[in-house]
């Protein structure tokens, strides 16, 4: 017997009228990054002349140091050969994921609600304001028990 299971998660009906639905998070969810570059090699840790714009080759070692930005925290810095590798590779793996489209998940107003929620949580713990990242999960996940809650496991169906 085979079975097909069609998954449509968190699938919000469609905008009336044929309107686009806003994206919740807006330009807003893209970060700057931050230059954490140092005058420093990060074979040798000895000091530069200068900071590194681009590949160099360390006057005290001879090893290559390459600048990257980091993809989990969009850091600028100076890195070996083996980190830049690392972060080619994580840049390739988040290139092929996708992030679900918010516009079918979620309003404007369920994201406020939730940044709301996760401030107050964030600050009374001590912690810094909620990323946009913290946003969106704390959205998936809210979104995930009330489908749960619901008995719409998925919102799958069964085609024989």
């Amino acid at each position: 017997m085979d079975i097909k299971i069609k998954v449509d998660f968190f699938v919000s009906p469609p905008p009336e009228h044929g309107e686009k639905p806003a994206d919740p998070f807006g330009e807003k969810s893209h970060r700057e990054p931050t230059d954490l570059r140092k005058a420093e090699c990060p074979y040798c840790h000895k000091a530069l002349k200068k900071i590194p714009v681009a590949k160099t080759k360390c006057p005290h070692c001879a090893n290559f140091m390459f600048v990257r930005t980091r993809p989990e925290d969009t850091a600028r810095v100076v890195v070996t050969s083996t980190e830049a590798s690392r972060i080619e590779s994580d840049y390739r793996i988040l290139s092929g994921a996708r992030e679900p489209d918010f516009r079918n998940i979620a309003t404007e107003s369920e994201v406020r609600a939730e940044r709301e929620r996760l401030r107050d949580s964030f600050v009374s713990k001590g912690y810094v304001e909620p990323s946009d990242v913290d946003v969106k999960w704390g959205l998936l996940n809210r979104k995930a028990i009330e489908h749960a809650d619901d008995g719409n496991f998925g919102l799958s169906t069964s085609m024989h």
